[in-house]
């Protein structure tokens, strides 16, 4: 079965989600091999309908890193592989290496690492692993999405908000509020698959960090994964172009196959908000759509 654009997207997005098994497990097996048999008991039960290449998705996703595999893979070709670990590699380039330590610690706050002129160097601000809570606001008033400060030295000893009980509920709410799409029959097509798939691990694993052992946690595994995506995505359609059954690492910086395009729209405030009409309210929502359409 031929390995489409879907089933890259789908291996990259899984890559890594066997990081929240095994830091919840006490049995030794590398995050691959835990992702891989994530991605089966994910995926199996709707392979059939959707026409899904599981075996390909399996194997992109246990291979990743193993660059002694690439001609050794049955379901997928080298090039296939390849444009997974290049893509993990690029979107890991974020990371900012740090001495070992354990891995069940919580994620930093960016914003806490930031070195500005007022910032307190003695304090970070970290986030307790649990899903994005329903409401902003608890019973108390407080901010539900407000990371905890602490002093730095305090951080290696905050385990207690990353252990392998929180990661192990984290991961077992996931697999029940994805249970109840594939119970129900609502992926009619790939791409709705790949869209709650997406939405589901952003509920769960916004607070989950990437990479703990030898880098600052400041990158969240949705983050990780999601951009690991974006950038697969335009290998792979970049390797389409190019034809061959191999993708040379040295392709990637002669002939650049994708760009990271950014920007900002200032006023957007004003542009909705400063209307005298009496129409102010259809006004306000015409300008809010607007704004989506752009």
């Amino acid at each position: 079965m031929r390995v489409d654009i879907w089933d890259i997207m789908i291996a990259a997005l899984l890559h890594d989600i066997g990081k929240v098994i095994q830091r919840g497990s006490s049995e030794r097996r590398t995050h691959q091999e835990y992702s891989m048999q994530a991605t089966d008991e994910l995926l199996k039960d709707i392979t059939n309908d959707l026409n899904l290449n599981l075996n390909a998705i399996k194997e992109l996703v246990l291979y990743h890193h193993e660059s002694h595999n690439d001609n050794h893979t049955k379901y997928v070709k080298a090039k296939h592989i390849k444009i997974l670990r290049y893509a993990d590699r690029i979107s890991a380039m974020e990371r900012l290496e740090d001495e070992e330590k354990a891995i069940h610690l919580p994620l930093i706050s960016v914003f806490s690492e930031l070195n500005l002129n007022n910032t307190d160097k003695t304090k970070t601000a970290i986030f307790k692993l649990e899903e994005i809570p329903s409401e902003f606001v608890d019973n108390s008033g407080n901010f539900t999405l407000l990371p905890t400060v602490i002093d730095k030295n305090e951080y290696e000893r905050s385990e207690k908000l990353a252990s392998p009980d929180l990661y192990q509920n984290v991961y077992s709410k996931f697999i029940k509020e994805w249970k109840f799409f594939v119970d129900n029959k609502a992926f009619k097509s790939k791409r709705q698959l790949f869209e709650v798939l997406l939405t589901l691990m952003r509920k769960y694993f916004f607070f989950v960090p990437s990479a703990v052992y030898r880098a600052i946690p400041d990158i969240s595994l949705y983050a990780h994964s999601a951009t690991t995506v974006a950038i697969a995505t335009c290998l792979w359609y970049f390797a389409e172009e190019e034809g061959g059954d191999t993708l040379p690492e040295e392709i990637l910086t002669e002939k650049k196959p994708f760009i990271i395009i950014s920007g900002d729209m200032s006023g957007i405030q004003n542009f909705i908000y400063q209307i005298s009409s009496g129409n102010a309210l259809k006004a306000n929502k015409g300008r809010s759509l607007f704004l989506e359409f752009l």
